[in-house]
């Protein structure tokens, strides 16, 4: 998770100019990189204030294990230059990630960097701010000494780059990864068949784009619209990449599309989709689907502790698909979104009784419009085959009695050693069921399960016991009981489930989301740690690494008034 991260966050680190008119102290302004990102650009990311990469390294667990290690050691590569080339700087960067002091030397970075990643039509675009530009020199000569992998110099204007070959010799069109340093800033991109000399000025940071990014509003709406900080903006243009599809000329990415694939003929990938329907049908949805947007909506880090909560929005404007999507939403209840107290927890909220008339209205507007466009008629057919789930899921509804949602959480557990096998020695956990009528639902219930079958739950939501019921494997040492507690069926064991499922009494339904889950990795692995040691069987490195970390992580489902958001939360504190 850590490589994954970091790598996302140094290529998702950038700038907005009007963020840098605000932040002058920063950069200078003879430098605005945003000034060379044209406003079509089909993909952007950028971190508008400097990430602390070396505070985040030091506060974030090492994943990379000696099975990493071995992985990229046996790779076959021998022979190969280019393979090589490469393997010896993923090696490198794997041993810089233990240590953040050799990671930002290695990589000749300052502790805090800011980043961009953004394409020129199909062109991909990487910056890097450097401190240290010979590092970047360094680190690549060590790779070439390694491999026999050797580059070429170019220049643009007084702009020196370096250029390495991709693809086989024997192939007339040259595609190469270039690398060059200006300004401390660190460029890698793409020169290809696809690049003139202006694009590669352009990409380089020599050539200022027609209608650069920082001439519009772009940034300041998006953060404005999505309440993300100043910290991070990034998007995918679905509007952009539908022109770079379904047309000749319409934009960068359509050009450099149709030098990719200048054959006229069915083969083509983007036959199908370069027809007069197909433009305006897509460009249609395109308005309605504008944008995916990405953000932070908190970013604090220190040396010893991180927090990171992050948003994705797919951005829609048809308000009929977004509000029989929002009819769906049901109950998450506060226990299962407590982050701190569980080990882990789950909610899956859903208004059941919407189910089939939610389905239904997105269907019929999914098949309103009479596609002419080839693609969008085999999706139109694809549904009408689906149309008898309708019923299916209308039915689903109706046997839910008014279900809003299940969730579940584990707040503590031990296993112990019995004999020569492992037993649960406790269990604090809770499920629950939120529902207009518990008691109704409790009901269903008993149609589909035995041991509930003759059971009478009380109305003033007295708790019986399931244990005596239940046929339970005597390894599980658990006594669970059921219960109702106001709009909530639960079935809990453990003091501490008891209390929360006692809480419930009180928590009335609402609207709050569709899905959520998380988990704390420390707490869920210390009794496995401890059941390891009892066994004496070794755990992955890994785990036994992240006993020094309180590391938990959150993902959250809903839909709003922009569309549909996917929120993450991850939080990671040293332990001393």
């Amino acid at each position: 998770m850590k490589k994954i991260i970091i790598i996302t966050a140094i290529a998702a680190a950038g700038a907005g100019a009007y963020f840098f008119n605000q932040q002058q102290n920063i950069r200078p302004a003879a430098y605005n990189v945003l000034d060379y990102v044209p406003s079509d650009t089909p993909l952007f990311s950028a971190q508008l204030q400097p990430f602390p990469i070396k505070d985040y390294l030091t506060a974030t667990p090492n994943l990379s294990s000696a099975e990493d290690h071995a992985t990229l050691q046996n790779m076959a590569v021998q022979g190969n230059p280019q393979a090589e080339f490469f393997l010896s700087i993923a090696k490198t960067y794997q041993a810089a990630l233990k240590d953040a002091d050799l990671f930002v030397k290695t990589f000749g970075l300052a502790d805090n960097i800011r980043a961009y990643f953004y394409t020129l039509g199909a062109l991909p675009v990487l910056k890097i701010e450097v401190e240290n530009p010979q590092a970047i020199w360094d680190l690549l000569d060590k790779a070439e000494q390694e491999s026999g992998y050797s580059h070429r110099t170019g220049k643009v204007q007084e702009t020196e780059y370096r250029a390495y070959r991709l693809n086989p010799p024997t192939e007339t069109q040259n595609i190469e990864l270039i690398f060059s340093q200006e300004k401390g800033i660190l460029t890698v991109t793409l020169d290809s068949f696809l690049n003139d000399e202006t694009l590669l000025a352009t990409s380089l940071g020599l050539v200022k784009a027609e209608k650069p990014i920082s001439r519009t509003d772009m940034l300041k709406e998006i953060a404005g619209k999505h309440h993300f900080t100043d910290q991070n903006i990034a998007f995918l243009n679905h509007r952009e990449i539908v022109k770079g599809l379904t047309s000749a000329d319409g934009n960068q990415l359509s050009d450099h599309l149709s030098l990719m694939f200048p054959q006229k003929t069915a083969q083509n990938p983007l036959h199908s989709f370069r027809t007069a329907a197909c433009q305006v049908e897509l460009t249609a949805i395109a308005d309605n689907w504008p944008r995916t947007v990405f953000g932070y909506n908190n970013l604090t880090i220190t040396t010893n502790e991180s927090t990171m909560d992050f948003s994705t929005v797919i951005e829609s404007k048809n308000k009929i698909i977004i509000s029989a999507l929002q009819s769906l939403r049901g109950y998450i209840p506060s226990y299962a979104q407590d982050i701190k107290n569980n080990i882990l927890a789950l909610g899956f909220a859903v208004d059941a009784n919407q189910l089939g008339s939610a389905a239904a209205t997105i269907l019929t507007e999914l098949q309103t419009p009479d596609y002419q466009c080839q693609p969008l008629q085999g999706m139109q057919y694809s549904l009408q085959q689906g149309q008898n789930d309708l019923g299916m899921l209308g039915m689903a509804g109706s046997m839910a009695n008014g279900l809003k949602g299940v969730s579940f959480a584990v707040m503590d557990y031990a296993v112990s050693k019995n004999g020569n096998n492992q037993s649960l020695e406790s269990l604090d956990g809770l499920v629950s069921y939120s529902a207009d009528n518990p008691m109704l639902l409790f009901s269903s219930l008993q149609m589909f399960s035995p041991a509930l079958q003759r059971m009478q739950l009380p109305a003033d939501g007295s708790a019986v016991d399931l244990s005596t019921r239940a046929l339970l494997p005597y390894q599980l040492n658990i006594q669970p009981k059921i219960a109702l507690k106001g709009k909530h069926l639960v079935i809990y064991n453990g003091k501490k489930a008891q209390q929360q499922a006692n809480l419930l009494s009180d928590e009335l339904l609402s609207q709050n989301g569709l899905f959520s889950l998380s988990f704390d990795f420390n707490r869920m692995l210390d009794p496995l740690i401890a059941a390891a040691e009892l066994s004496g069987e070794p755990l992955p490195e890994e785990a036994m690494f992240l006993q020094n970390y309180n590391m938990r992580m959150k993902f959250d489902l809903d839909i709003n008034e922009n569309g549909i958001v996917f929120d993450s939360h991850a939080s990671n504190k040293v332990n001393k």
